[in-house]
């Protein structure tokens, strides 16, 4: 079994151009510095959120 987080690592070791979105249920959640937040490869949006909130969130990762 893999999570969310794992895979998105996984894939961004193997192609390292490639950005990675997540959303998690859990209000305000976070990521751990180990797990995908420390070097920016993994963007993580928290549940709810609004569709303003994703586009924006999408166009910051892909202009980054």
């Amino acid at each position: 079994p893999i999570n969310g987080i794992a895979l998105g690592r996984q894939a961004v070791e193997r192609w390292p151009e490639l950005k990675v979105v997540l959303t998690s249920g859990f209000p305000g959640a976070k990521f751990d510095d180990e797990l995908g937040g420390a070097d920016g490869a993994l963007r993580l949006l928290s549940k709810p959120y609004r569709a303003t909130e994703l586009a924006r969130l999408l166009r910051e990762t892909l202009d980054a």
